[in-house]
């Protein structure tokens, strides 16, 4: 048996560490993380490459890394959480998936789950996406609203609660159960550098800082300083993208609706991302939701490729020598060698699409191309 956790690791730093020996200490099973590759759900390029990421989670923890697909691993959180557990589903024995949350009172998750799957919450949420209200507003006001309980609207304010409440609806009919583990230090989104442990916002706004060196591994630290993404030159990949697309294929980017594709080719005209996201930010389309059609613009995902949930052919970053007999109970889906990607799995258009933003990535660091294929995995 083993405990899955879903993760970006961007950067890995010590509540992650904190994290997984907690799991260690409940469930005492080798734990397998699902990780974000290049790129993030902030929609940017990791300030880490993925497989200084996965040595950095196996030396202080975790017994396999697998790569998380990048259309899941960019999405909001209900397709990052169903993306995620869709991988874990294709390893047999996992009995349980860990996550972190911002509550003292884990069983409010689950009741917020048990009114989000009424049919109820959900044309109720639909109507105030309509409206313009992001997701995360909307499901909390929507749970609110039919529960009459005002303590769940706090609760969604925070990221990971959103995400966990995700992991547990998705885990419905899996037979894996939920682990949720308070979260220790900052907030999710706290950018001041905390006492014992930071939020990975914080380490990444403040790596410049000699002080972030406390907050995680000195090789975390060196490698993300060692080669970071250029972001002048990813902004100017993303406008590139977005003049190079006809009006077509930008309606055909996920989460764009309403005619937002003419307005996306005008606002590709101006200089910088900056500009663009400032002239399209609205009620409906926030920050986040534009940063991500404008990496989808980049990566060539659309809202065929994103709406293939079952498309989960991705492989092992890495892994333990003592734990290499886990490798057997993966599905044919993940790979472990460049030899096992038959051709099904080369042409399936998902993980062109990695293979694709590995190379996209290995330009913003100055690094080698077609990492997908040459790196090897890791094995400690």
């Amino acid at each position: 048996m083993s405990v899955g956790l879903i993760c970006e690791f961007n950067p890995f730093h010590y509540g992650h560490r904190y994290l997984l020996n907690k799991i260690k200490e409940l469930k005492n099973e080798p734990i397998v993380c699902i990780m974000s590759g290049p790129f993030v759900q902030r929609a940017e390029p990791a300030c880490a490459d993925k497989f200084s990421r996965t040595r950095a989670a196996l030396t202080y923890g975790a017994d396999a890394v697998i790569e998380l697909p990048v259309k899941f691993s960019t999405a909001a959180a209900k397709t990052f959480a169903r993306g995620g557990v869709e991988v874990l589903k294709n390893i047999k024995g996992v009995s349980a998936l860990a996550f972190g949350v911002e509550t003292d009172d884990p069983e409010i998750l689950y009741k917020i789950v048990e009114i989000k799957k009424l049919s109820q919450t959900d044309e109720l949420i639909r109507t105030k996406l309509s409206d313009g209200v992001s997701y995360p507003s909307a499901l909390a006001k929507s749970v609110t609203e039919i529960s009459g309980d005002r303590s769940m609207s706090e609760v969604l304010k925070h990221p990971n609660n959103i995400l966990a409440v995700e992991y547990i609806d998705a885990l419905y009919g899996t037979g894996i159960s939920a682990l949720p583990i308070k979260r220790m230090g900052n907030s999710y989104n706290d950018s001041a550098l905390g006492e014992i442990y930071s939020s990975a916002t914080a380490i990444r706004e403040n790596l410049q800082n000699e002080n972030v060196k406390n907050y995680l591994p000195p090789e975390m630290y060196e490698d993300c300083i060692k080669c970071p993404p250029d972001k002048n030159l990813y902004g100017s990949l993303i406008l590139y993208s977005l003049r190079k697309l006809s009006l077509e294929q930008l309606s055909k980017l996920p989460d764009v609706e309403n005619g937002l594709e003419y307005n996306i080719k005008k606002a590709s005209a101006l200089p910088n991302t900056e500009s663009a996201l400032g002239y399209l930010k609205s009620k409906r389309y926030t920050y986040a939701r534009l940063k991500r059609i404008f990496l989808y613009a980049m990566l060539g995902i659309d809202k065929q490729v994103m709406s293939d949930i079952n498309s989960v052919k991705t492989r092992v970053l890495g892994i333990k020598k003592e734990f290499k007999p886990l490798l057997t109970n993966l599905s044919h889906n993940i790979i472990t060698r460049n030899s096992d990607a038959d051709t099904e799995f080369r042409n399936d258009r998902s993980v062109a699409i990695d293979a694709f933003a590995d190379d996209i990535y290995s330009i913003l660091t100055g690094t080698n191309g077609n990492a997908y294929y040459s790196s090897p995995m890791i094995v400690l």
